[in-house]
């Protein structure tokens, strides 16, 4: 299997419950006609109660005080030693009869559950456990659940921590339960398991009645379970790590969807009502080619495709688009040439027409929707992050201002704008050394984390300002430029500096400055300075100095062509890019991102079919008009 962290598997149902629906736990309330309400949980609006956030993993919050323009504003809060180390996303989640935010983590090496105070930092119950636990916690009513190396789905009591139930499954538990609110039968969990051991890894996929289940059944007892994989090893194997996700499909049928363990190497989509199998999608089979990372689903209608779509990452090095309806392969993105020695378990994060999953240091996003038959397009490839990742990224903020958060093995946590992917300033730990595997959570204006080094990390806004863009960005080396500066804690600004020279300016308001340029040269960095501090340096406060002689000169583009409908990410070489202000295709402007002074990535807009010139522009003017971009 080769990875840890969050999954489940299935196999042929043994027991058959026709006729019941079932409601999911969501933010809205939708009715599906024949298949039983979509029913809304009672929880405050920014939880984040589960990995992926929701039952379709979208892992999309609805936080926006999370965002691209506030992110460098984030300093550490807490760190919450709890001990071991942990290889599992944080749940959040306000709990009422507390009346306070929740953090619920999970443990190995000194295995535990915990509950902390989000606000206070403070442990509120942590109970030891038998074994290590890889499995993400999911919280749904008062219940925690999760899966553990001894075998056993647990659910504790969120409130004081007392132990509900339990359910052997005969197999360890690495995947993320799901919890869904069923129609005739309440809260109801899926889980798979993926066998005693790594060379013995025959397991099931599983559904279990919940706690406060209303069908009279013994909470973590079982309701029916899978184990008819398509390839076992005469048994040996088959099993699933991958953590499901569920919906209902064009058809109204309620189906769960998981990855498979080696060497069956699948997608399955079971009915969640009967779990019975209702299709099985290949993958490309390999020596180590299981299917680890969590599905999402669009739901039918979702960005105009009718049968709605599941996007997961393979092992086998790439991202698929299955119709959700029926498994057959709607696209496929091949990373297998990208040279990698991490393991692609990231799930994938559903924005609009986009998705993101991480592979090794980059965030990939491309378009949800298949711009050629069988094919997607690149919409842009975030900047390499200092270390590796398997995590899966999530994205927070309001339209317009949001950002991709992702952890990675360096000890930080990545940050990149999702309107272009270019990076902002990570936050680092401390060390450079210590690991962070696990998904990150967003709720109520916070981010929660957590390392290798047993700690759980918790991220708030702080009081010092923060520069997060200046407009316009460039001016003559003379001075006199009229700059506006943005960004958070502005207020009571007692000075402003452009690479250290002092700057005459005006306080609008708490979020914005004018200033005037004073003289320089080369790109600098624009700092604000009040009673709390200054400004920490950062992407968004760079202001370029124009000087003759430095016309930025394009020598290759790669690729040369792409479709008209855009989102072709173009590798543009040449010299003198650094202090760019654009880069225009046929004289329309694209997304673009300055890896160094030789190099810019951007990304072609959309345009007619036909050969057009593509520009890069400065303060020290742009380059000749000889290279070319053929849309088709």
């Amino acid at each position: 299997m080769g990875g840890k962290p969050s999954a489940l598997g299935c196999t042929k149902s043994s027991k058959q419950h026709a006729g019941l629906g079932f409601g999911l736990a969501a933010a809205v309330v939708v009715a599906i006609g024949g298949a039983g309400p979509m029913v809304a949980h009672a929880s405050t609006a920014t939880d984040y109660p589960m990995m992926g956030y929701n039952q379709y993993h979208t892992a999309v919050s609805p936080d926006t005080t999370v965002s691209a323009s506030s992110w460098d504003a984030f300093t550490l809060k807490h760190k919450v030693a709890l001990g071991g180390f942990i290889t599992s996303s944080p749940a959040v989640v306000y709990n009422t009869t507390l009346s306070e935010n929740v953090v619920y983590v999970v443990a190995s090496g000194a295995p535990s559950i915990a509950a902390v105070d989000a606000a206070s930092g403070t442990i509120l119950w942590q109970k030891t456990l038998p074994a290590d636990a890889y499995s993400s916690p999911t919280v749904f009513g008062n219940t925690v659940y999760f899966g553990s190396e001894d075998f056993n789905l647990y659910a504790y009591d969120a409130t004081t921590g007392a132990l509900q139930c339990s359910f052997n499954t005969g197999g360890r538990i690495e995947a993320s339960p799901l919890v869904v609110d069923m129609a005739g039968i309440g809260p109801t969990v899926f889980v798979g398991d993926t066998g005693i051991s790594e060379s013995h890894n025959a397991g099931h996929e599983w559904a279990l009645y919940g706690v406060g289940n209303t069908a009279g059944k013994p909470a973590c007892s079982q309701y029916w379970s899978f184990n008819g994989w398509n390839n076992t090893n005469k048994g040996v194997d088959g099993g699933s790590w991958s953590s499901p996700a569920i919906g209902v499909d064009h058809l109204g049928r309620q189906l769960l969807v998981f990855g498979s363990n080696q060497p069956d190497d699948s997608i399955y989509a079971l009915n969640a009502v009967t779990g019975a199998e209702v299709w099985r999608f290949q993958t490309v089979s390999g020596s180590d080619s299981d299917v680890g990372a969590p599905p999402t689903i669009a739901l039918p209608g979702v960005n105009g495709v009718t049968d709605g779509v599941v996007y997961v990452m393979g092992k086998d090095q790439h991202e698929y688009a299955l119709d959700f309806t029926t498994g057959s392969l709607y696209w496929d993105f091949d990373l297998s040439l990208v040279n990698c020695s991490t393991d692609p378990v990231s799930g994938t994060a559903l924005v609009g027409n986009m998705v993101l999953f991480s592979f090794c240091k980059w965030i990939y996003a491309v378009s949800a929707t298949a711009t050629s038959a069988g094919q997607t397009s690149q919409i842009w490839r975030s900047p390499g992050s200092l270390g590796h990742s398997r995590a899966s990224p999530v994205v927070s903020g309001g339209a317009g201002n949001q950002v991709v958060l992702r952890p990675d093995k360096a000890g930080n946590e990545d940050a990149y704008k999702l309107s272009d992917g270019s990076a902002l300033t990570p936050f680092n730990i401390g060390n450079t050394t210590t690991e962070i595997t696990a998904s990150t959570a967003v709720s109520a204006g916070e981010v929660f984390f957590a390392g290798f080094d047993g700690n759980l990390y918790i991220l708030g806004l702080g009081t010092s300002p923060v520069v997060s863009g200046v407009s316009p960005n460039s001016g003559p080396t003379g001075g006199g430029t009229q700059v506006t500066i943005t960004g958070l804690n502005l207020g009571g600004a007692n000075s402003v500096t452009f690479g250290g020279a002092a700057a005459t300016f005006t306080q609008v308001s708490n979020t914005q400055i004018t200033a005037t340029s004073p003289p320089g040269s080369g790109t600098v960095d624009v700092r604000v300075a009040t009673g709390q501090g200054t400004s920490a340096i950062s992407s968004g406060d760079k202001f370029t100095y124009g000087t003759t002689g430095t016309v930025p000169t394009v020598t290759s583009i790669s690729p040369t062509s792409g479709p008209a409908a855009g989102g072709t990410l173009v590798t543009i070489l040449g010299s003198n890019f650094t202090g760019a202000t654009s880069v225009t295709f046929a004289g329309k402007t694209a997304k673009f991102t300055i890896v160094s002074d030789t190099e810019i990535t951007a990304t072609s807009p959309p345009h007619a079919a036909g050969t057009v010139s593509v520009v890069v522009h400065s303060p020290a003017g742009h380059s000749s008009k000889t290279h070319k971009f053929t849309y088709v």
